[in-house]
């Protein structure tokens, strides 16, 4: 053998090749939540060893799941108190997200003691600011969080936002009556009769706008995404007031610091090159001392312009000089989204508005490949070879290849001591619309199994293939990242889909093991606040009422009808009952308890 072939011995070569192998897409389901902090729940399925009665009966106890540990994202510092927050809104900054799901479920689960007091003393202080960026029914809407000192590259420019022409004339009249700065309600809408009335023609009747005109004005240049508030109490006002996607979470308290990465380093990086300003002043104006006593809730605060970056100047520098600014400015972005998912992949941006889209970011990463800035592969199985990723980044999701290999799932009922392991998981609740869910962007939907029951026909016949599409199409609902609906992840694969208003589960799998595991993280939804109560009605296409147990005739005794292979529908009935749900002529219901 020749010498420079010697070092490739068979176990070198192995490894060799594992660190080309793509992994597959539930380790990147499991990588995301965790890379963008997010807190993950360990579940263990077990049941007690089968023992004699007093009597000298056989008894052998139901499964039952039980929640371990809490553990932290990625990061390594736990994320929490003001620091926290930044550190979170940074990574996430510019990405939408329903404004009912922003405090019970996205910034919660990645602060451990988020309160909303922790986010308005940051929107106080200038450092951060919120934006809307479109309404959705029920009171609710989509809102984007921004670092001021990297809003340059969040923000979208001015050219890409709703035309003001598009609105009427009291929303330009309150429009204006802001541009000399901020204001509280009282004051502006003094001044928005103001403009109203110098606009009139000599004589002319001028009708004035009621304080409800005004506040709705006023709202619909919110969701245009023009003005915004110094706190985010008119928004949760809102959401309180109506049927949003998810209720508005109570208020905790504050905790301590940890480092901030991302934009906010990009930002600063720019800042000593001279690129912009210090400070990007998405409010203007001065503070007022007090808002109106009389003044609703939804309309407290002060409202402001959001300043929107314009396009430079071509005066004033050279040509080359204004290339290199644009050029610093896409790769700050590029390095923004790697900084966010992890892995950078076309899917990704389904829920990003990137200029150019992937074609643009394609070419940034092209060269900064060229510099040995990021690395481009085939990372993940089934996603293409246009994937980029940092050097560290990929070791770290190659990390998640082997989730759950040892799994007793996979390798068999443990006993350990005085128990049976049937499955231990690593789940996480998520909001759909959460960027830390890869599926519907990165990663595209599962299946969504029937679970009625399976054809009588014989196989490969017309009647069971007629059966078997009349089955396909009984589940008539889909995934998707919509407002309102929660994600459960079992190991990084989708396991359960909560559509909006809690009627309808869907499952991805027919595994009763994971349907089990999965009942406590569901039951956290009502348990943690996030919701008032969920009535659970169907699971795909069954009744969650209607499946029937296991038969126990025909002389089977109960030890035997644990052993036989049970429907999915009735395992996750009967552990959502041992989770503190209940049975109503419905479905089965929880609510919180006061």
């Amino acid at each position: 053998m020749p010498r420079c072939f010697a070092c490739f011995v068979p176990g070198r070569l192995a490894a060799l090749r594992r660190e080309i192998e793509p992994v597959p897409q539930r380790a990147y389901g499991a990588f995301l939540p965790a890379w963008q902090g997010v807190r993950t729940q360990t579940v263990k399925v077990s049941r007690r060893l089968a023992e004699t009665t007093e009597y000298g009966a056989y008894y052998e106890p139901e499964r039952t799941v039980q929640v371990l540990a809490e553990n932290s994202g990625a990061s390594a510092d736990t994320l929490e108190g003001r620091e926290g927050l930044l550190t979170v809104i940074d990574q996430l900054a510019g990405v939408r997200v329903p404004a009912s799901a922003l405090e019970t479920l996205v910034l919660p689960a990645r602060v451990r003691d988020y309160s909303p007091q922790l986010l308005d003393s940051l929107l106080a202080s200038g450092e951060v600011l919120w934006r809307g960026e479109g309404e959705i029914s029920g009171n609710d809407g989509w809102v984007s969080l921004h670092l001021t000192e990297s809003a340059e590259l969040t923000l979208p420019d001015s050219s890409r936002t709703q035309a003001l022409d598009e609105l009427g004339p009291v929303e330009h009249a309150v429009f204006e009556a802001l541009s000399g700065g901020g204001l509280f309600f009282m004051p502006l809408r003094e001044r928005v009769n103001d403009i109203l009335v110098s606009r009139a023609a000599s004589g002319e009747v001028v009708h004035l706008p009621e304080a409800s005109e005004v506040s709705a004005a006023l709202w619909r240049l919110v969701w245009a995404g023009l003005v915004t508030n110094d706190t985010f109490a008119p928004v949760r006002a809102m959401l309180a007031g109506g049927s949003s996607a998810h209720p508005v979470r109570p208020a905790a308290p504050l905790a301590r610091p940890v480092r901030r990465r991302g934009a906010a380093r990009l930002s600063a990086a720019r800042t000593s090159a001279g690129a912009y300003p210090r400070r990007y002043s998405g409010l203007s104006g001065t503070r007022a001392s007090s808002s109106d006593p009389q003044v609703s809730a939804r309309d407290s605060g002060r409202f402001s312009h959001i300043s929107l970056p314009q396009s430079r100047p071509h005066t004033g520098g050279t040509e080359s000089s204004q290339e290199a600014d644009a050029t610093v400015t896409a790769y700050a972005r590029a390095e923004l989204l790697l900084d966010r998912y992890g892995v950078l992949t076309r899917g990704a941006l389904a829920s990003e508005d990137v200029p150019g889209g992937f074609a643009a970011l394609y070419r940034v990463y092209a060269a900064a490949e060229e510099r040995a800035l990021v690395r481009r592969g085939y990372f993940i199985e089934g996603l293409g070879a246009a994937q980029f990723a940092s050097p560290a980044t990929v070791d770290a999701v190659r990390s998640y290849t082997n989730i759950g290999a040892d799994n007793p799932q996979n390798t068999g009922a443990k006993r350990i001591k005085t128990e049976e392991v049937f499955g231990v998981f690593e789940g996480v609740l998520l909001a759909a619309t959460d960027p830390a869910n890869p599926y519907g962007a990165a990663l595209t939907w599962p299946s969504v199994p029937s679970l009625l029951p399976a054809s009588s026909a014989p196989c490969g016949t017309e009647e069971a293939a007629r059966e078997s599409a009349e089955t396909a199409r009984s589940v008539r609902h889909r995934p998707g990242r919509k407002a309102g609906a929660c994600l459960i992840l079992l190991d990084g694969e989708a396991v359960l889909y909560l559509e909006r208003g809690g009627k309808t589960l869907l499952s991805f799998t027919a595994d009763p093991l994971k349907l089990e595991a999965a009942a406590p993280l569901l039951a956290r939804i009502v348990q943690a606040g996030i919701a008032e109560k969920i009535v659970v009605e169907k699971l795909n296409d069954c009744d969650i009422l209607a499946t029937p147990e296991p038969p126990t005739h025909r002389g089977a005794s109960k030890t035997d009808s644990n052993r036989l292979p049970e429907h999915a529908v009735v395992a996750l009935r009967r552990a959502l009952l041992a989770q503190g749900f209940y049975t109503t002529p419905r479905g089965l219901r929880m609510h919180r308890s006061l």
